[in-house]
C-alpha cells in the first residue's frame, strides 16, 4: 500500500513538473507592432557630426590646422589617437606632450629617456601646484636629464620648443637644453618656485634637457611647426 503511495505522489509531481515547462504562445506579429509603435527611439548621435564638414573644408584648403584633443585612459597610451590622426592626415607636429611619461601613458611619435627625475602623476600623487597636464618631473639632483626623440623622418626633424618649467633659484638657472644641431641653450626662471613657459627655440632633435639645480621641474613641452613650413615639410 506504502508503494502504491509513493507512486501516485511521484506522477502527480511530474505532471506538476511538466505543466511548469509548458512554453508560453508567442505574441502574434500584430502585438509586436503595437509595442513597438509606442516605444520611444532616443537618438544617441554625435551632436557636434556637422562640424566634421567644416573640418573637411579645412583639410582640403590646405591651411594651417590645429586639434585638441582631450581626454582621460582612452587616450594616454595614444593608440587611439594615433590611429585617428594616421588616419586623416600625415602628422608633422607632435603638440604638448608630458615632461616625463607616467607608467601607461606615451605618444607614439615621441620617445623619452629620463635619469634622475622623479615624476608625479596628479591621478594618483598628491602635490599642491601641478601645471596644465597634470604630470611633473622634479630633478633630483644636477644634471638629471631628459632626452626627447622624434619618430620623424632624418630630414623632418627641425621644430620649435616651448618648455613649462620652474626653479628654486633664478641666478643659477634651471634647464640647460642641447640639441643635434649643437645649440645649447640655458633658462632661468624670471621668479622662484613660479610655472613659466619659455620662449620659442628653433631645435633640432634629438635634443637633451638637463637640470642646473636640484628640484628644478618640468610640466611639459611643446613641439610644433612654423606654420611657413607646414605645407612644404607635409608633402
Amino acid at each position: 500500500a506504502k508503494s502504491t503511495k509513493s507512486t501516485k505522489n511521484t506522477k502527480s509531481t511530474k505532471a506538476r513538473a511538466k505543466s511548469k515547462a509548458t512554453p508560453r504562445v508567442l505574441m502574434s506579429e500584430k502585438e509586436l507592432q503595437d509595442i513597438a509603435s509606442k516605444a520611444k527611439v532616443i537618438n544617441y548621435g554625435e551632436p557636434n557630426a556637422a562640424h566634421l564638414a567644416r573640418l573637411k573644408k579645412a583639410f582640403e584648403g590646405k591651411n594651417e590646422l590645429k586639434i585638441l584633443v582631450f581626454g582621460d585612459s582612452h587616450i594616454a597610451g595614444d593608440t587611439l589617437t594615433h590611429q585617428w590622426r594616421k588616419s586623416i592626415m600625415k602628422p608633422d607636429s607632435v603638440g604638448f606632450i608630458y615632461p616625463v611619461f607616467p607608467t601607461y601613458h606615451q605618444n607614439l611619435l615621441v620617445k623619452t629617456i629620463a635619469k634622475d627625475y622623479e615624476v608625479r602623476n596628479s591621478r594618483i600623487d598628491a602635490y599642491d601646484d601641478y601645471p596644465f597636464g597634470g604630470v611633473v618631473a622634479r630633478a633630483k639632483k644636477e644634471n638629471a636629464s631628459v632626452k626627447i626623440t622624434l619618430k620623424f623622418p632624418p630630414q623632418h626633424q627641425d621644430f620649435l620648443f616651448k618648455v613649462i618649467f620652474k626653479s628654486p633659484s633664478n641666478t643659477l638657472g634651471a634647464f640647460v637644453i642641447n640639441d643635434s644641431s649643437g645649440q645649447s641653450i640655458r633658462i632661468s626662471p624670471k621668479e622662484i618656485n613660479q610655472w613659466e613657459i619659455s620662449q620659442d627655440f628653433a631645435l633640432r632633435f634629438p635634443v637633451e634637457i638637463k637640470s642646473l639645480v636640484p628640484n628644478a621641474t618640468l610640466g611639459g613641452y611643446f613641439i610644433y611647426q612654423d606654420s611657413k613650413y607646414i605645407s612644404s615639410t607635409s608633402q
